[in-house]
């Protein structure tokens, strides 16, 4: 797993709720585009409550791309082949490609939608997702948790299932 990925999970998903296992898929959804949306332009917070403290997480959106906590060496642009932003319906999806163990590719996909002051970050992990994922996706293998990707499916599943409660939440802080 590459540093920038490896960053990009750490931020994205802290609300993972401590499964590592993401549902993976054999192409992106909807459209490809090639910069973040200007209206999410900006600076956002999220701040996660531990039991010994706050953990807390700044992202900085330009159209250069995302700096996580202010640093220039983690930046996430979408000029990196691994990463690519997609839309489809209500949604946007941050596509991290990644490879099996025979360099067959696949996707591991992270849907968020966005207002004036909040940001949306879901997850896809297994679990409860994968078995609501099953009843609208085909498996793309028989490998737990692996879907062909269907965007019309794959939107609706998005729109009925992902509830801003459990998303992790970003706060416009500028």
């Amino acid at each position: 797993m590459t540093l920038k990925t490896r960053i990009i999970f750490s931020l994205l998903l802290l609300l993972s709720m401590g499964s590592c296992q993401f549902a993976t898929f054999d192409a992106r959804p909807g459209i490809i585009v090639k910069t973040y949306p200007k209206e999410i332009y900006g600076t956002w917070q999220s701040i996660e409550e531990l039991k010994e403290g706050k953990d807390t997480h700044t992202l900085e959106i330009s159209e250069k791309g995302v700096k996580i906590d202010a640093s220039a060496e983690k930046l996430m642009n979408l000029s990196d082949t691994n990463n690519s932003l997609s839309h489809l319906g209500d949604f946007y999806y941050l596509n991290v490609r990644e490879e099996d163990s025979t360099g067959n590719p696949y996707y591991i996909v992270y849907p968020f939608e966005f207002d004036d002051n909040h940001i949306y970050v879901y997850s896809l992990s297994l679990g409860k997702t994968e078995k609501k994922l099953r009843k609208r996706l085909q498996p793309a293998s028989a490998r737990t948790g692996h879907f062909k990707m269907d965007d019309e499916a794959f939107k609706t599943y998005c729109e009925r299932n992902l509830k801003k409660r459990k998303a992790m939440t970003l706060t416009r802080i500028k």
